[in-house]
């Protein structure tokens, strides 16, 4: 498979000009080549050792590095890893939290997606853990002003919020979208975060581990 290099300015994803509805294999094919052009800029390389000699086992759609004998797949290592869903579900996912004026709720990413409202969760808060990931550590604010703005429609939109503890996740998907408003590349660099991320488990993601406010840094 060739894999499709973005171009800088092109603000064109992998689900333009397909019929995703009608042909899930077919979008599935160009998402994968689109995240492999990503990740792999110069050919495929080694998670592991970062050495190019590389097999590929087109049945298992994974590899192998003949260097280190370290089996790796297209996701291995990025937030689309240790998923049941599709790749060209969590670029929609991807586009729908981008273009979605306020986000997308998990309950209405649901009914798109298909699947469970908990696979609709994780996926939108594995995104939101790499928004976290990429975003300047700063300041929180007092006990008390987070306590009222935990419950502010302007902070959290059409989120059900029921407490402080995904306030900052929340905070950092509207500031990341805000920022790449304008950005015809917003698609392009929200994937590359996804593939820097760490692959969280749910549980983690529960806990919330990756984006606790403890573990911020004053500015």
């Amino acid at each position: 498979m060739t894999a499709f290099q973005p171009e800088s300015h092109s603000p064109r994803t992998p689900l333009d000009g397909v019929s995703w509805l009608a042909s899930p294999e077919q979008t599935e094919n160009a998402c994968r080549s689109y995240l492999e052009g990503l990740r792999w800029p110069d050919g495929i390389t080694c998670p592991l050792c970062d050495r190019n000699s590389v097999a590929e086992i087109p049945a298992r759609r994974r590899y192998y590095c003949r260097g280190c004998r370290h089996f790796f797949s297209l996701t291995s290592g990025t937030a689309f890893h240790n998923s049941h869903l599709p790749l060209w579900k969590w670029f929609l996912a991807v586009q729908l939290l981008l273009s979605t004026d306020g986000g997308i709720p998990a309950n209405e990413l649901m009914k798109v997606l298909g699947g469970s409202y908990k696979t609709a969760w994780f996926v939108e808060h594995r995104i939101r853990a790499a928004f976290c990931a990429a975003r300047p550590a700063r300041r929180l604010s007092s006990p008390e002003s987070f306590v009222e703005r935990t419950y502010d429609a302007e902070q959290v939109g059409r989120y059900h919020q029921l407490g402080l503890k995904y306030l900052y996740a929340y905070q950092a998907e509207e500031s990341w979208r805000a920022r790449h408003r304008d950005n015809p590349n917003a698609f392009r660099d929200t994937v590359l975060a996804l593939i820097h991320a760490d692959p969280l488990s749910l549980d983690e993601l529960v806990a919330e581990v990756s984006v606790s406010p403890r573990q911020m840094s004053p500015a």
